[in-house]
């Protein structure tokens, strides 16, 4: 069992201080704005940004992944539930809201998108 062995010996130490620069995070950002210019044209990024500028469900999406989520489900509101279950994975970008490389779609463009 050389690869159990081998990652039960590779620990950090309690000393070792992991660093997370800013540039990490501003590249992720720019690779999903990017990534989603290579699926969408520019009149569909157009559209969802508008929508979502409209959207009240996405201001209140944004502001909860800013703040944070609470650790039950019934402590959200109610507009925002369906995204509980994958809330860990969506992050605020440039105005948008990512889960993963795929955009979240406001309620308004869905119906265009689709």
């Amino acid at each position: 069992m050389l690869l159990p062995d081998t990652l039960s010996r590779a620990y950090l130490t309690d000393n070792a201080a992991i660093e997370f620069p800013e540039e990490v995070a501003a590249l992720a950002d720019s690779d999903q704005q990017q990534e989603l210019r290579m699926v969408a044209s520019a009149a569909t990024v157009e559209l969802i940004k508008t929508a979502a500028a409209k959207d009240d469900q996405y201001h209140m999406l944004r502001r909860q992944i800013a703040v944070g989520w609470p650790n039950s489900p019934a402590e959200v509101p109610a507009d925002l539930r369906e995204f509980t279950t994958f809330a860990d994975e969506l992050v605020d970008s440039d105005g948008l809201v990512f889960k993963g490389q795929r955009a979240v779609v406001p309620r308004e463009a869905r119906a265009n998108i689709l």
